[in-house]
């Protein structure tokens, strides 16, 4: 495709001529059309990916690469004077997600696509996101994140599905989103959202009326639940999406001519963590609708349903109040009963139990019991949960359970942000591996090649300089870009890594205090959101933005004490990737991946993330060696007294580390509290 006349033939004037919002609604035309005429038939079973989240980012590009325009249309717009970098930013980034649960499900629909699957994602379509973050005085400030315009990728349809909340009917408006792979078909992402949501009620930042539920209902991704209203909000938010995407499904397979008794045979749903749980009574509700007795319903959803796990910790395996859901989906709470009775007849085991003596509704045993997969998305994850958090059912349904690492689509991370690198790796190996990850094995032969290395060296050094002037052009930072930069990137958990990456960083800073200079200048790098009602973590971003000793230069010059940047930004200049805590409950490697990919070496300490040695070896011969070799991070806390090291812990004791942790970050600035030794 001659790409300077495709979009001239819809700006009608030369490119020189035009705006950045001109030529990007040329290219979302184009792509639309080009996306379209790769739609195939479904032919057999069709996934149906139902989840809260999608964090599928900025479209333009990543549509472009998979379409095979890409490089066309960056050589057209350099030729009239144009970058393609500024055209993208034109483009609003979708707020439908948020961290690796969302990119997960995000990156699962781009493979799907690229291997000729027929793959559907279903999920919200959220107005604001999570929120826009700012800082002032480094507290993080939460401001609505808006995306949606009239020239939205998310195209409305005429399509609505009956949804009741509440003893109220509501009408759920289907929205379709083209999701088209790597030289692949295009799927969609079904999104659904009510015609009475209002905008203008939210205030002062994100604050609106939790309990208005005609005009707030898809409003925020994850909504602040630290009150009653904001838990009730989540469980309407959930139905909407399950019961919506349920009729959705079971008219697609009545519209092929398929009977709803095989449903198993033609539709494969995967439930991405506990939010789509009710899925599985909502399905049964309805094929009991189609005439379908309740026994053989619940065969039905088993033989269809999977469930994967993405964490062990209490606020991913979601237990609703039994009156949540008594008053917001009354007609569900009879089969969800009927549901628990039948798994008690499977067990004796009360732990088990979907409806427990405090009357609460476990989602993730719901989803143990009435499907027939659950797995982990790392292996350590998996083994853990077989071993310890849900030992009890794998006892019960030991074939049920198994692991499937978390992985990333490769290309907007390799292609798109570091182009360099990637005419680099070509001139190697050939363009294959732009399809098939695989292909870039056939690096492994230039491990030891000096000018190779030194070749890959210098783009990195380049993107580093790039990146170091950005920060001092942006933000008035000034970074040493030969120093090792140590990037951190996901959503801010006081249980994950970055805690105890800010307890190293102090820790070197008394080191330096006391004369022991790092062998290579470190510049850190964090980037992150903390929920809105989540005191502790915001207290850590607050923590960070705090200089030491100011105007005092941390880790040998190197830069401040620390800088927060957008991620998309710093993604082809990774040196170390730091994965330093786990215990158990953290699972998500997948901006670790992200960065790997651009040529970041990872760090691993005592983590859990499921990236395993060979991963690691195998990155790692795709790199420019290091003098310095990776730390690791040995840790002891003293608790009443008694310091204990973290390897010596009881599972009791490890979840409450981070609490422990945090009492003496916030309280007592480690003095003599908390020590944390770097060992080879």
């Amino acid at each position: 495709m001659n790409m300077t006349a495709a979009m001239e033939a819809r700006t009608n004037k030369p490119l020189t001529a035009c705006t950045d919002q001109e030529i990007y609604l040329a290219l979302l035309d184009i792509v639309r059309e080009q996306s379209a005429a790769r739609v195939r038939p479904v032919t057999g079973r069709k996934l149906y990916y139902i989840s809260a989240e999608f964090l599928i980012g900025k479209l333009l590009s990543n549509n472009l690469i998979n379409l095979g325009l890409y490089d066309d249309t960056r050589a057209a717009l350099a030729a009239a004077g144009k970058n393609l970098s500024d055209i993208e930013e034109v483009e609003p980034e979708p707020s439908l997600g948020n961290g690796g649960l969302g990119r997960l499900a995000a990156c699962f629909l781009d493979s799907l696509a690229t291997l000729n699957l027929p793959g559907d994602g279903v999920g919200l379509r959220y107005h604001f996101g999570l929120f826009h973050q700012s800082f002032k005085d480094g507290v993080q400030n939460e401001l609505p994140d808006p995306w949606l315009t009239a020239h939205s990728w998310a195209e409305k349809t005429d399509t609505v599905y009956p949804v009741e909340l509440a003893g109220k009917t509501y009408s759920a408006r289907l929205y379709k989103l083209a999701v088209t792979g790597y030289e692949g078909r295009t799927n969609t992402l079904n999104l659904f959202d009510l015609d009475t949501i209002d905008e203008s009620i939210v205030h002062d930042g994100i604050t609106f009326d939790k309990t208005d539920i005609d005009k707030n209902l898809t409003l925020f991704l994850y909504p602040d639940d630290s009150d009653e209203a904001g838990r009730r909000l989540r469980v309407y938010q959930q139905y909407l999406m399950v019961s919506a995407g349920a009729q959705l499904i079971l008219a697609e397979c009545a519209a092929r001519g398929f009977d709803y008794h095989d449903l198993a045979d033609y539709a494969a749903i995967q439930i991405n963590d506990t939010h789509p749980s009710m899925v599985i009574p909502e399905l049964i509700r309805l094929l009991g609708e189609k005439g379908i007795d309740f026994d053989e319903a619940v065969e039905i959803v088993t033989k269809t349903c999977a469930y994967t796990n993405h964490t062990i910790l209490a606020e991913a395996l979601e237990k609703w109040p039994r009156a949540y859901l008594d008053a917001v989906v009354p007609q569900l709470m009879p089969i969800i009963e009927k549901l628990d009775t039948l798994a008690r007849t499977r067990t004796t085991d009360e732990s088990l139990a979907i409806i427990d003596g405090d009357d609460r509704v476990h989602m993730a045993h719901m989803d143990i019991h009435f499907t027939h997969s659950t797995n982990g998305v790392a292996y350590l994850h998996t083994e853990i949960l077989k071993n310890s958090e849900l030992h009890g059912f794998y006892q019960l349904y030991p074939e049920k359970f198994n692991n499937k690492t978390n992985g990333i689509t490769f290309r907007r991370w390799l292609l798109e942000c570091d182009p360099a690198l990637t005419a680099e790796i070509e001139k190697l190996i050939g363009s294959g591996f732009r399809k098939d990850a695989t292909e870039l094995e056939k690096l492994l032969p230039y491990t030891e090649n000096v000018d190779m290395l030194q070749q890959f060296s210098a783009v990195k050094a380049q993107n580093k300089r790039a990146l170091a002037d950005w920060l001092h052009r942006t933000q008035g930072i000034t970074v040493d870009p030969d120093a090792m930069f140590d990037i951190q990137s996901k959503r801010l958990h006081e249980y994950k890594r970055q805690q105890l990456n800010l307890l190293y960083l102090i820790h070197q800073y008394f080191e330096i205090r006391a004369g022991h200079t790092p062998a290579v200048p470190l510049v850190s790098i964090f980037g992150a959101k903390a929920a809105p009602a989540y005191t502790i973590a915001k207290d850590i971003i607050q923590h960070r933005h705090k200089p030491v000793d100011h105007p005092v230069n941390l880790l040998g010059g190197a830069g401040r004490y620390t800088a927060i940047i957008q991620a998309g930004a710093i993604d082809e200049i990774v040196d170390l990737l730091t994965q330093r805590f786990g215990i158990g409950q953290s699972d998500n490697p997948l901006s670790q991946i992200n960065f790997t990919i651009s040529g970041g070496r990872e760090q691993l300490g005592q983590s859990q993330c499921g990236i395993g040695s060979d991963y690691q070896e195998r990155s790692d011969a795709c790199m420019a060696k290091k003098e310095r070799p990776p730390i690791t991070v040995k840790a002891f806390v003293k608790v009443n007294g008694v310091e204990t090291d973290v390897d010596t812990l009881t599972p009791e004791q490890k979840r409450r580390l981070a609490t422990m942790i945090n009492v003496t970050l916030l309280n007592v600035r480690f003095a003599g509290q908390a020590h944390f030794y770097p060992v080879e």
